[in-house]
């Protein structure tokens, strides 16, 4: 739509335009191209027909018989002339508002940078939605499982009570009673208590039942002896009602002693089963005894706890080898780890083991940290292999002097300990003090060159970019050659400044200008110290006084 509004000049301009840009680009930008041609073909051919007239208005004066045929020929070439002249005004006016007058290979690469965008955001997008697509289809797969196993379960539920039923049906016709889960379950809910009770009462009824058993033989008896010596005044339905209670008192004694062993019998059947329960649940507890160990070390399903005890047995070691370089460059600091983390802490061994956080420690004792560090994984990665090497970028020039001299000290230990140690510094204290040296010099024109001090060999970069050695089998002379330019570049330098009103010029940017070392830009100063004068960091011309 941006596009679209930025065009809609050329769209105005040129009708079908827009529909053949949808259309193809490539086919608009060929169909543009080809009516620009047109125009400069229209344009050689005006150029042509002016000729042609000029041509024939000279002819004109001397071949009065082709009158009429030239005058024909001339106003036909007139009027190609005009129709072509309002061609090209007609295509220089649309060329004029078309693309805003810019011309059409900016406008393509603004295109092609756009469609670059909109191609990266459609590959955003698209693996994106290969992500989502991956989860969608874990999900799935987990929701099959998830139903398989419910149906599964359902399946066996289904199984255990048609099987309980079954069973119960059994059991009923086994025993000729009637019973059901609910009163099942009714009777297995209750406590320890209660089947004391129950059986405390069962036993004062067999008490009651042999008491009434006894004492119906004894009134039995007296029943008789009183039938012998003396009959019953009683009528007889009255004595046979009586014998009638008695006798159902006692079938009910008997019925409640009957459902009383029944019950001991099923509590005893509980009991049992109960037992066998326990005991198959010991079982399983002592088999799950090793699971459950092994669910401690491992953790959750995707190993979270187990890398993380791989981590530390990892970070153990490498704090083991760093310790050990630490102790060689600063013996006040060891590191340690947190329990239960991969968080690092720093022991202070001078302030009595004070636990201190690695971000309070100062940007020298931060360097020795992680020079140990360093060490320390080339140790943990070398099995077989030592590492004796070591190059460092650390940023030198944010240290203050101070932790220089602490770091320097500490690298100056390394190559004590017959490691090589390249450093990547721009620092001049670090220049000083390092006697081998490579150095990358600019110089004009973006051209860069390398020097090594103390050889006979300058190299330098070429037209190219490759690097060139230059031998010096003459010893000083190419130096002094080279230091005699320099001097002649740095009195123009300086003289150029002067004539633009600035009598100063500092040292430094003078000496980036020119691209050379310190000790060169020193070695053509000295060679001009008749003519330059140096007033702090700057110099300038001296000026002669009549």
């Amino acid at each position: 739509e941006r596009i679209d509004n930025e065009l809609r000049e050329v769209w105005s301009a040129w009708p079908t335009a827009r529909d053949e840009y949808r259309a193809s680009p490539d086919a608009f930008e060929q169909n543009f191209t080809e009516r620009v041609n047109a125009c400069i073909k229209v344009q050689q051919d005006l150029v042509r027909l002016k000729t042609n007239l000029r041509i024939v208005e000279t002819e004109l004066t001397a071949s009065r018989e082709h009158l009429d045929r030239s005058t024909a020929s001339k106003e036909q070439a007139v009027e190609n002339a005009r129709k072509a002249l309002e061609n090209m005004n007609a295509v220089m006016s649309a060329r004029s508002s078309l693309l805003d007058g810019r011309e059409a290979s900016a406008v393509e690469k603004e295109i092609e940078l756009k469609l670059k965008s909109a191609e990266q955001s459609c590959e955003d997008a698209a693996r994106d939605y290969v992500e989502c697509d991956k989860a969608l289809s874990v999900a799935k797969e987990r929701l099959d499982d998830s139903g398989k196993i419910f149906a599964t379960a359902s399946s066996e539920l289904t199984s255990a009570n048609e099987q309980m039923n079954k069973w119960m049906e059994l059991f009923c016709e086994r025993k000729g009673i009637r019973i059901t889960l609910e009163e099942i379950d009714l009777r297995l809910g209750r406590d320890q208590d209660w089947l004391d009770n129950e059986r405390s009462e069962i036993e004062r009824l067999k008490q009651d039942v042999q008491k009434a058993q006894g004492a119906f033989g004894v009134h039995d008896a007296q029943v008789e002896q009183h039938r012998a010596e003396c009959p019953t005044d009683q009528a007889f339905e009255e004595v046979l009602k009586a014998i009638e209670e008695l006798q159902t008192q006692l079938a009910q004694a008997r019925s409640m002693s009957e459902l009383a062993l029944d019950r001991l019998k099923q509590d005893d059947a509980l009991r049992k089963a109960k037992a066998e329960q326990l005991l198959r649940l010991e079982q399983l507890e002592s088999q799950a005894i090793p699971w459950r160990q092994l669910n401690e070390l491992i953790g959750s399903a995707d190993g979270a706890k187990f890398r993380m005890i791989a981590q530390r047995c990892t970070l153990d070691l490498l704090l083991g080898y760093s310790n050990h370089q630490l102790t060689q460059l600063s013996a006040r600091y060891r590191l340690e780890r947190l329990p239960e983390s991969l968080n690092l802490v720093v022991i202070d061994c001078e302030m009595g083991d004070e636990v201190r956080s690695v971000h309070s420690l100062s940007g020298g004792e931060s360097f020795l940290v992680s020079l140990s560090l360093a060490l320390g994984l080339a140790s943990l990665t070398s099995e077989r292999v030592r590492v004796e090497s070591l190059f460092i970028d650390e940023g030198f020039g944010s240290l203050d002097p101070d932790t220089l001299n602490v770091a320097m000290g500490a690298l100056m230990q390394l190559e004590s300990q017959g490691r090589k140690v390249g450093i990547i510094s721009h620092v001049q204290e670090m220049t000083d003090a390092i006697p081998v040296q490579i150095r990358v010099e600019k110089g004009r024109g973006g051209a860069s060159r390398v020097v090594i001090p103390g050889t006979e060999s300058v190299s330098h970069s070429d037209d190219n970019g490759g690097i060139c050695r230059v031998d010096n089998p003459a010893g000083e002379s190419v130096i002094g050659t080279h230091t005699g330019d320099l001097a002649v570049r740095m009195k123009a330098a300086l003289q150029r400044e002067t004539d633009a009103g600035r009598t100063k010029v500092s040292t430094r940017a003078l000496r980036e200008e020119l691209g050379c070392s310190p000790s060169e830009f020193k070695a053509a100063q000295s060679a001009l110290s008749s003519e330059v004068i140096q007033e702090g960091r700057s110099l300038q011309l001296r000026v002669e006084r009549n």
